[in-house]
């Protein structure tokens, strides 16, 4: 079933599981989590939270130092990293997880692991159309933190976290229950 509440369209499901297809290169499909009864799906697309949080996109080459990366993260107050061959394109992503086990647990130093050795190569993405919640399951599936955000060309449009979809969510959530309230009331 679906409704709107001003302007807010949520939809209330009650199959057992989903599909998530991605873009880029070619489409990727993966088995989320099954809904419950009466679980609400944010049907958003994740380009309107991209909007709502911006488009940055801090990148890295892959012969900078771990070292390198880790400071440039801790400049941005982010956890990941997109990488870039020389000629701009996508070779992988490099996060806080990969310098631990990768770098840390493997004792060796960060000044002296390059990006591209430590780096995730396979690079999981959503395509623009992807609703938030499709990007959540996908991200819980994967056991991901971040998930850059690629069009049909290739082009990065943008990462996010999965803070920004669970700040999202609550904040669609507040916002459906404040008009709910005002429905009941006869407000709205």
């Amino acid at each position: 079933m679906e409704y709107e509440i001003a302007g807010l369209r949520y939809a209330c499901h009650t199959e057992s599981g989903r599909t998530w297809e991605g873009g880029g290169a070619g489409k990727r499909t993966g088995a989320s989590a099954p809904l419950t009864k009466g679980e609400a799906e944010v049907n958003t697309p994740v380009t309107q939270l991209l909007q709502q949080k911006g488009k940055e996109i801090v990148t890295i080459s892959p012969q900078a130092s771990v070292f390198e990366a880790i400071q440039l993260m801790d400049s941005k107050n982010i956890g990941s990293l997109v990488v870039l061959n020389a000629h701009g394109k996508l070779a992988g992503i490099f996060a806080e997880r990969d310098c631990f086990r990768k770098v840390i647990l493997a004792d060796k130093s960060p000044r002296e692991v390059s990006v591209k050795a430590a780096m995730t190569k396979k690079v999981i993405y959503a395509s623009p159309d992807n609703t938030v919640d499709e990007c959540m399951a996908l991200m819980t599936e994967k056991r991901i933190r971040h998930l850059p955000v690629i069009d049909s060309h290739e082009k990065i449009l943008g990462i996010i976290s999965i803070g920004d979809l669970v700040k999202f969510v609550a904040t669609e959530q507040t916002a459906l229950i404040r008009n709910l309230e005002k429905y009941i009331e006869g407000s709205l």
